[in-house]
């Protein structure tokens, strides 16, 4: 179970996360340094942060068996990190000054 979450955590990274993340890292390198905090991501990704943290919230209180729950929430965070790791690397480039 702990394989096919981890699977499908770095299938959804890769296909999902990823091109979310490098459409969000064009669109605050567009904006500049001005624009508000919040603006970082558009009105459609703030909508799927928030679905995603209340099914989390959900799924955590579900009293669904950690057998299942544990292997579903692995592949969100693995799903996470990938998504995470762009921004990272674009912070980094910048620093760097590429």
């Amino acid at each position: 179970m702990a394989l096919a979450g981890a699977g499908v955590g770095v299938f959804k990274g890769i296909k999902v996360m990823r091109p979310t993340a490098l459409k969000s890292v064009a669109r605050i390198q567009m904006r500049g340094e001005s624009a508000c905090i919040f603006g970082f991501i558009s009105w459609k990704s703030w909508l799927f942060v928030l679905s995603m943290a209340l099914l989390g919230r959900w799924l955590r209180g579900s009293g669904i068996t950690p057998w299942v729950l544990g292997p579903l929430l692995t592949g969100v965070g693995l799903a996470l990190l990938i998504g995470v790791m762009v921004f990272w690397g674009a912070l980094l480039n910048r620093l760097r000054g590429r």
